[in-house]
């Protein structure tokens, strides 16, 4: 037993190591930093003294690079295969450094949602010309990785509805749909405005999130 405990890895077992510690920082919302701290270290040299743990640099950056690659490989494997179509998905959002992003997501025809890639569009002006230039890029991407495209779903701000309508027009073997939580939120709303509480739970909601989204709370937010 102490033999099998205290065994040196092999290169499959290592790489294997590291995703689970990858994994294990992730799923517990761990700094990197916490591969460097001394009594992690020592914890690790008791349960096993011929692993050697990687660095913060080494996790941030070769594991999570390997990590992410073997993660696209599969996706595109799968998504190569679907016989139906998948959806791709966009949105943009402003994360609490005040860069502007557009996340995109591609869903396979059983359901699976994947994370294709997240774009920092910040010094980006954000018209339909823009918008529809970006969507033809990503039809041409997934054309060239032979990924059938059934459905795109965008946001229902102004300048993407416009886009979507000259989309709609030029490829019409594909499904252009607006997104359909922004159609909820806006029900949503109409129905609150009805009842004074819901009204009230409402206005409480938005000051929850408007301390979220100012860019002078980061401090006191990074310690939740």
């Amino acid at each position: 037993m102490d033999s099998h405990v205290a065994r040196s890895l092999s290169s499959t077992d290592k790489a294997k190591f590291h995703i689970y510690l990858l994994q294990v920082t992730i799923s517990c919302g761990f700094p990197l930093s916490w591969l460097n701290n001394l009594e992690v270290i020592e914890l690790f040299k008791f349960l096993n003294p011929q692993i050697k743990l990687p660095d913060q640099k080494i996790l941030s950056n070769e594991i999570l690079d390997n990590a992410v690659k073997e993660f696209d490989v599969r996706m595109l494997e799968k998504l190569v295969l679907d016989r139906i179509g998948i959806t791709l998905s966009f949105d943009g959002w402003t994360n609490i450094r005040e860069q502007k992003l557009m996340g995109t997501v591609l869903t396979s025809s059983d359901g699976q949602p994947f994370i294709w890639k997240a774009s920092d569009i910040s010094s980006e002006r954000i018209t339909n010309v823009e918008i529809r230039s970006k969507v033809e890029e990503m039809i041409s991407e997934l054309n060239e990785l032979k990924i059938p495209l059934l459905a795109i779903v965008t946001d229902s701000a102004p300048a993407y509805n416009a886009a979507r309508k000259r989309l709609q027009t030029q490829y019409r073997n594909i499904v252009f749909l607006p997104c359909y939580a922004h159609q909820i939120n806006l029900c949503v709303g109409k129905i609150f405005k009805v009842s004074s509480e819901f009204k009230t739970t409402s206005q409480q909601a938005l000051k929850l999130a408007v301390y979220f989204k100012n860019a002078n709370n980061k401090y006191f937010i990074g310690k939740l």
